[in-house]
């Protein structure tokens, strides 16, 4: 988590689950795009994730999953674990200002850096360039 919030994480919310209902908590920055996103517990990075749309939509996309998200029904599946055995999940982003160009091309810091985080941290419910146990 420390690697997280030395390079600008922030804290914005956690998952829950009130009267049943599966819900984030995430108040702000629900209108920004290019972010990283992690969801941790305990001090613990589990999962490291990127979305190029809106923070809303993608994290609407763990709330109500579409049948074509896989990887989306097995984190949530996951989050409700930790949950029901009393635990919490926080969500931390780091949002991308970044204006870096290549030529005429624009790059999209969050995309290159969610690899790099996920191969020096190694997330355990990353599938993507992490070891399964």
């Amino acid at each position: 988590m420390k690697k997280l919030k030395n390079i600008g994480f922030i804290k914005v919310g956690e998952w829950k689950i009130i009267d049943d209902y599966f819900a984030h908590t995430i108040e702000e920055y629900l209108a920004e795009k290019k972010i990283l996103y992690s969801f941790v517990s305990e001090n613990d990075v589990l999962y490291i994730g990127k979305t190029t749309n809106y923070l809303k939509s993608r994290m609407s996309g763990y709330k109500n999953p579409h049948s074509s998200q896989k990887t989306n029904f097995r984190v949530k599946a996951k989050i409700i674990e930790l949950l029901n055995s009393g635990n919490q999940v926080s969500i931390y982003i780091l949002i991308d200002r970044t204006e870096f160009k290549f030529g005429d091309y624009s790059l999209c810091l969050a995309s290159g850096l969610e690899d790099t985080l996920i191969a020096d941290i190694k997330p355990k419910w990353n599938d993507r360039g992490v070891l399964k146990s």
